[in-house]
């Protein structure tokens, strides 16, 4: 009985190391790296998102003049640009002009830079949370504009078209002029509500607007746009490459990884699937940067061609007359004057001075 024992014991004592060595977890560094890299990938993104936020912040505060206090036309005219975006924005959006002019002017005074002490951004002071909802980057000035005037549409459909408590919700919240049944007693809403209403609206609707041309993206407008789209090209860019090396780390892993099981195998499949998922969210958001330059581009070049259709230069030089460029409004009388460099109504001589007397 002991003979046989004892065998079986020594081969269990030799066996019992290898056991014990079989239990001691192995990190894997392969796998920790490549997701340490992951991370500083992500890093390093946000850090050019911010940096590109800066320098568009940049680019669109260097547009800002201002103008006279509580003068919203001379505002309006010192910044033809800005303001011209602003009735662009409000065609398109389907809301008055003057009443939308109103409010960027009691919101920012049309400094594109204007930041609140709550937190709301830009031309139409739209807060992040309205922003997100609005669908709109509250950071770009185009997109701010048309958020708030999509916010301010909402509120006079809300409304039933009544500008007052259209403006109240716009303030205050929508919930407050629901809960209040009007404008909301608090004295910020109030003035805020005189102010455009009896103030700014009056302002610009006695106005005349030729000073303040619509503005379709010319001039600094189109340089910034596009500035704004190269950077985010390059940022889309760079993301997208180092998304597809990740993505292909990922492929290279579960290549290697073997299935013992089928929740194996559904875990290895959800996994390629949301890879798959990840290169076509790249794909789009690469047409949507090249759509974004292409159409910045348009815009710099209707900007240069508005310029230079202004031109009189011509590089033609075979001797043939051409015909003078109509510089001044015949319709009005006007000639040009090469000595005053100017467009002048002429001056009738004597002898084309006809007096058309009648006898009583």
């Amino acid at each position: 009985m002991r003979s046989a024992t004892f065998p079986v014991l020594i081969l269990s004592a030799l066996c019992a190391p290898l056991l014990a060595y079989a239990d001691v977890p192995v990190r894997d560094d392969t796998n920790r790296r490549q997701d340490q890299k992951r991370a500083e990938t992500t890093t390093s993104i946000e850090k050019a998102d911010k940096d590109r936020s800066t320098i568009h912040a940049l680019v669109n505060c260097s547009m800002f003049r201002r103008g006279r206090s509580n003068d919203p036309v001379s505002a309006a005219e010192a910044n033809p640009e800005i303001s011209g975006l602003v009735r662009r924005i409000a065609r398109e959006e389907g809301v008055d002009e003057n009443q939308f002019l109103a409010l960027i002017y009691q919101e920012s005074r049309f400094n594109p830079c204007a930041k609140s002490q709550a937190g709301a951004t830009g031309l139409a002071q739209l807060m992040p949370g309205t922003a997100a909802q609005l669908g709109v980057d509250a950071n770009n000035i185009e997109d701010n504009l048309r958020g708030g005037a999509r916010y301010y549409k909402e509120q006079l459909m809300r409304n039933g078209g009544n500008v007052s408590l259209a403006l109240a919700a716009y303030n205050s919240g929508p919930g407050n002029v629901d809960k209040y049944g009007g404008i909301p007693p608090f004295k910020e809403t109030e003035g805020y509500v005189a102010s455009i209403t009896q103030k700014w609206l009056p302002a610009f609707a006695g106005s005349d607007k030729s000073g303040i041309p619509v503005n379709y993206g010319g001039g600094e407008t189109a340089y910034s746009h596009m500035r704004d789209a190269t950077l985010t090209a390059m940022e889309t860019t760079a993301a997208a490459s180092e998304s597809l090396s990740n993505v292909s780390s990922w492929y290279q892993q579960l290549g290697s990884l073997q299935t013992s099981t089928i929740q194996d195998s559904w875990d290895h499949n959800s996994a390629a699937r949301n890879a798959n998922l990840e290169m076509m969210n790249m794909v789009i958001k690469l047409e949507a940067s090249l759509s974004d330059l292409v159409n910045s581009r348009n815009g710099v070049l209707l900007s240069s061609l508005s310029s230079s259709s202004r031109s009189t230069a011509s590089a033609r030089d075979d001797g043939r007359s051409r015909d003078p460029p109509v510089l001044c409004d015949t319709a009005q009388g006007l000639v040009w004057s090469d000595g005053r460099q100017a467009c002048v109504k002429p001056i009738q001589t004597g002898d084309q001075i006809q007096l058309m007397l009648q006898t009583q």
